[in-house]
């Protein structure tokens, strides 16, 4: 309910093949010392206010992603994470060496950070700094501050500016 047919299919197909993967981690006793990454590269608008696709749109449905990362138990009493602030795709590889006791140098946020830090580490720096996003294909960009609340957006191809999640839940203009 609340998909289209092709869109339930595929999440369903998806959804299958990981429940064979993690089946497959368990069953060769991979599963506990394994460190999983589930994400999307992006979500899609599929009809909202007629909108379909996602290269020249910035809207929340777009920009904000599924992000599950399974730590090995042993792993967790060194490592923490605040759930609350927002991460970006580039932050995952960072986090990844991070994981595996590394400590990669900070390139600025373009290159992306660990969103672990050590258990009595700081992050909340996370919350406060300011972000530049852009769609995929289009000339559409975004500067996400606040803690990704709201982010306001730049379409330089209909000269706009406005913030992407209004007051009360209202959507931004077309």
């Amino acid at each position: 309910a609340g998909f289209g047919s092709r869109v339930a299919s595929s999440r369903r197909r998806v959804d299958l093949c990981f429940g064979r993967l993690m089946e497959f981690l368990k069953q060769q006793q991979l599963y506990d010392d394994s460190v999983i990454v589930v994400t999307s590269d992006h979500g899609d608008l599929l009809g909202e206010e007629g909108r379909w696709g996602h290269s020249f749109w910035l809207y929340p449905d777009v920009m904000k992603i599924p992000l599950i990362v399974h730590v090995p138990e042993w792993l967790k009493p060194t490592i923490r994470a605040d759930l609350d602030a927002r991460v970006f795709s580039t932050d995952i590889t960072p986090s990844l060496y991070t994981l595996l006791g590394y400590q990669p140098q900070d390139l600025g946020p373009l290159f992306g950070r660990s969103f672990f830090t050590a258990r009595d580490g700081d992050s909340s720096w996370r919350r406060r700094e300011a972000s530049p996003v852009s769609s995929g294909s289009g000339p559409v960009y975004a500067g996400v501050s606040q803690n990704g609340r709201p982010p306001d957006a730049l379409d330089p191809c209909a000269a706009t500016d406005h913030a992407l999640e209004a007051p009360h839940g209202a959507r931004p203009p077309p």
